[in-house]
């Protein structure tokens, strides 16, 4: 698809990069997906092709969590969408998320194709 925006997908769980990439997919997004937070920032940082214009992360993960991650891409000069997926969102962890540069904070169980059409064209400015 011409001109789709571009979404970087990090979580620890294969099963939900999967899930995560098919329905940015269906939304007209191409994916990038990673367990790595390492390689998500490089990837992210200097991209091949054309810039990230989205990136999705998991809060809880085994060795880094999401807020540091965001937080190293804003420091980096990352000035997109990041959006933060999380199987347990708190109040606490939304206003974190909003104090490292996350732009959007939202449950797993949310996500559907329509949803992600949103985030896509309000973080994207996409149509």
């Amino acid at each position: 698809m011409a001109n789709s925006p571009r979404v970087y997908i990090l979580d620890d769980r294969p099963e939900n990069l999967e899930v995560m990439a098919v329905v940015f997919q269906a939304a007209g997004a191409t994916t990038f997906t990673t367990s790595d937070p390492l390689q998500l920032i490089q990837g992210v940082l200097h991209p091949d092709g054309d810039p990230i214009d989205l990136v999705i992360l998991d809060i809880h993960m085994p060795h880094r969590d999401g807020f540091s991650v965001a937080q190293e891409l804003r420091e980096k000069g990352f000035s997109r969408g990041i959006v933060a997926f999380t199987a347990h969102p708190t109040l606490q962890g939304k206003r974190k998320g909003e104090g490292v540069g996350i732009d959007h904070f939202l449950s797993k169980p949310s996500l559907k194709v329509d949803l992600v059409r949103a985030l896509l064209h309000e973080v994207c400015a996409c149509k």
